[in-house]
Parts: C-alpha cells; sequence; structure tokens
C-alpha cells in the first residue's frame, strides 16, 4: 500500500481466516508515523556498515562532508552536482533541514526516483546549466570548534582522484584483471546436500530434510552478526532506504544475500506452508542470486535497477520469525 499524502510505502499481511472478515495487519511504526502525516520523514541519516553517514533527503543521496556538535554539511553523491544540505538534529533524532542548495543535472538523478514520480518537478533551478560552487552560506559554520572532524575522507579522496570517462587502455586491463580476482564466489552451503538428490529437481518445499548442525548455527550467526544493522535496514519497507544500502553494500553482504538464497533451495530453513507460497512467488530472483555461475557484482547491479522490489523485505523478515535463522 503508498500513502496518498506522503507517497512512503508500506508492504502488509493480508490475512482471511475461515469464516472471519479480512484482516490486514499494519507495523506499528507506519501507523504512528502517519497519524500527523509529519514532513520530517522526508529526511532520514543512516549509518552504513562502515561507519559512515548517509542522508535521505526527498528521494536524494547525501554524503556527509563535516559534522558538529550543532549542525550537519552534507553534499550531494551524485557526480559534478553542487547540491548541498545542512541538517540538525533534535534530542529525539528528528532530522530537521536548515539549508538546501538546488540539484544540478537532474537527469542523472533518476535512478533515486521511486515509483515514477519525477523528482526534477521538486527544484526550480533558474540555470541548469551554471555550476555552483560548493560552499556552505552559514554564519554559524565559522564559529564551531577546531576539533571537527569531516567523514568520509576516503569517497572524498576517491572522488577527487577520479579522472573523466576517456581512460586509457592500460588502466581498463588493471581494473578488468582486479575485478576478475574480487568475483570468486564466496557464497556456499550450510548444510550438505545428499549426493542422491537430483539438483535439477530442487523445490522449495515446506518441509526440510536436513538436520540443523552446530556448524551451520555458527557460520550463520557470524554472518548475521557482521551485518546486522543493513539486515535490519533491508528488512523495512521503504524502496529509497533498501536502494541506499544495497548502494553502499560490499561484497560480503551481497554474496551473504546469495548464501541465504542458495540455502533457501537446499531447505535448510524452516517455514509455513503459507510462507513457503509467499516466497513461491519469488523463486526466479532467488535461483537467480543463488546462481554460482554470476559475478555478485551482476547480482548487485540487478537489485539495484529494481529499488521496488519487495523481495528483500519480504525474505529478510520472514527469516527474523523463522526457528532456523539465529536472531
Amino acid at each position: 500500500i503508498s500513502c496518498n499524502a506522503c507517497f512512503r510505502q508500506q508492504e502488509v499481511l493480508i490475512r482471511k481466516p475461515r469464516g472471519r472478515p479480512l484482516r490486514v495487519e499494519l507495523t506499528e511504526e507506519f501507523t504512528r508515523d502517519h497519524d500527523t502525516h509529519s514532513t520530517d520523514m522526508s529526511a532520514e541519516i543512516l549509518h552504513s556498515s562502515r561507519g559512515g553517514r548517509v542522508l535521505l533527503l526527498d528521494g536524494q543521496k547525501f554524503h556527509s562532508r563535516l559534522n558538529t556538535p550543532k549542525k550537519s554539511y552534507w553534499k550531494c553523491a551524485q557526480r559534478k552536482c553542487p547540491a548541498t544540505a545542512i541538517t540538525r538534529e533534535n534530542a529525539n533524532g528528528v532530522v530537521d533541514v536548515i539549508k538546501e542548495t538546488s540539484h544540478d543535472h537532474i537527469a542523472a538523478h533518476s535512478k533515486y526516483v521511486d515509483d515514477g514520480h519525477d523528482q526534477a518537478t521538486s527544484y526550480e533551478d533558474d540555470d541548469l546549466g551554471e555550476e555552483e560552487e560548493d560552499v556552505f552560506e552559514d554564519d554559524d559554520a565559522m564559529g564551531e570548534e577546531e576539533g571537527d572532524q569531516c567523514e568520509d575522507d576516503d569517497y572524498d579522496d576517491e572522488d577527487d582522484d577520479e579522472g573523466d570517462e576517456d581512460d586509457d587502455s592500460e588502466g581498463d586491463e588493471e581494473q578488468s584483471t582486479s575485478e576478475e580476482t574480487d568475483d570468486e564466489v564466496m557464497w556456499r552451503a550450510w548444510v550438505e546436500v545428499d549426493s542422491d538428490q537430483d539438483e535439477d529437481n530442487t523445490e522449495m518445499d515446506d518441509e526440510s530434510d536436513f538436520e540443523d548442525t552446530d556448524g551451520a548455527y555458527v557460520l550463520l550467526g557470524d554472518r548475521i552478526k557482521s551485518h546486522k544493522d543493513d539486515i535490519r535496514l533491508l528488512r523495512r519497507s521503504e524502496p529509497k532506504i533498501r536502494l541506499a544500502i544495497l548502494e553502499e553494500a560490499d561484497k560480503e553482504l551481497i554474496c551473504f544475500l546469495n548464501e541465504i538464497c542458495v540455502n533457501l533451495l537446499d531447505n535448510y530453513f524452516t517455514f509455513s506452508k503459507y510462507e513457503w507460497e509467499l516466497l513461491n512467488n519469488f523463486e526466479a530472483t532467488v535461483r537467480f542470486l543463488a546462481d554460482e555461475c554470476e559475478s555478485w557484482r551482476i547480482k548487485k547491479k540487478s537489485l539495484l535497477e529494481r529499488p521496488t522490489d519487495p523481495f528483500l523485505s519480504v525474505l529478510l523478515n520472514l527469516l527474523a520469525e523463522s526457528q532456523s535463522f539465529c536472531k
């Protein structure tokens, strides 16, 4: 379902018990936020697994440039876009936008737009051809303490060191060699599959033929612990949040999602018949992510091209309730 006032989305679970009226379950967070239709939900600060911070403002992604005790300064994540923003968080964690400058190169921002809404109409640029200077016009910024530190220095250095698209052939060869080395398969099954079982006839049944082993639980527990924050955010229903996490996802996170799909096909998890029927709607996606012939980069790109696909949210929420998925 989608809210008509703010276009915020929420996946709902619809139950139809025998002899009883239709029942729709909404999460408490979704109901609470939409009692007032607060505009604060359009600005949200996310913490990545690498310790960085990302601002999602009206569907656009910003990287942190400077944090002070009172304010945070942001730069649009899109290269060559001069847009900046200044935010402040209150005691309740609500993000207030103090200032936001206009975006340039609107067409390049299309991949951050959700549900077909034209984000370009949200900005009124008098001259899109004239680039603005990356300067925060704020008087209080000059009076902040000298101990303030910039975040995401590695990201800034990479941005500044990037050249134009006209790279020489030698650089392309080095990059391709690095990608081939980095595309090694890192996901595997947590339990041993019976050699007599026909792998081609493997289906997502509602009965498990495998026993949970201590080694599998230790391996799974380590994976979940290292990606705890990312999994929590991917379980949320908002497409823009899932898209931001997938944009920042590293090889280990994508491979962990692939590993879940491999073991899902191996009947490692215990689900009810209704839950299996729900997952069967995404069988093609599950088999694609479990395919060892495709690199993790291709799978990440495929997930990014479908930001509104609720597969990850549905899968991870079901796994969180599964007894075979340790929390």
